[in-house]
């Protein structure tokens, strides 16, 4: 039985699949990282529902299956008091991913060029963290993470490989 539509839809974070080879260096910076509006346009890799509690990630990519890639979660805060609001970025937690075979539709958000995750592993996480979950089905199926946004104002997903991207439900 299906229960119905309790929660928001799942947002394609990337208009296109990621083109880096390794994670971006993560700095302090004084221009805004994230999205200021709902446009899909301004989503990149960010995310940033602020009354949102949790986050849940689905990792796809167009890899060839059993391919391998890590991806991480990065969160973001303003802080004020200089002259310019300072963005300062926060390790969250990173998983290494391998990518099954399942893939998406035709013509859907994602398309039958990408795989799934099937197998998600924590390789760093926040220590005493017991609220991340992760379903890793292995044999094909369909993996996710879904983990605490903290107080975060924005939580930026980045993977070490291209051809990656994620479905990301905030709720």
């Amino acid at each position: 039985m299906i229960i119905g539509n309790l929660r928001k839809p799942f947002i394609k974070i990337g208009t296109a699949n990621t083109t880096a080879t390794a994670f971006p260096s993560l700095v302090a910076t004084t221009t805004c990282p994230y999205p200021t509006s709902d446009s899909p346009a301004q989503r990149t890799r960010v995310t940033s529902e602020l009354d949102a509690l949790d986050v849940m990630v689905v990792p796809f990519a167009s890899l060839a299956a059993d391919g391998t890639v890590a991806m991480r979660a990065v969160g973001w805060s303003a802080v004020t008091g200089g002259s310019s609001v300072l963005y300062i970025p926060c390790h969250i937690a990173q998983w290494d991913i391998t990518i099954g075979t399942a893939t998406g539709a035709a013509n859907g958000a994602v398309g039958t060029a990408e795989r799934f995750a099937d197998t998600i592993v924590a390789s760093t996480v926040v220590t005493g963290d017991t609220a991340t979950r992760i379903s890793s089905p292995a044999n094909n199926g369909i993996g996710y993470v879904v983990f605490p946004r903290s107080a975060f104002e924005a939580v930026q997903i980045e993977f070490s490989g291209s051809g990656c991207n994620a479905l990301v439900m905030e709720f």
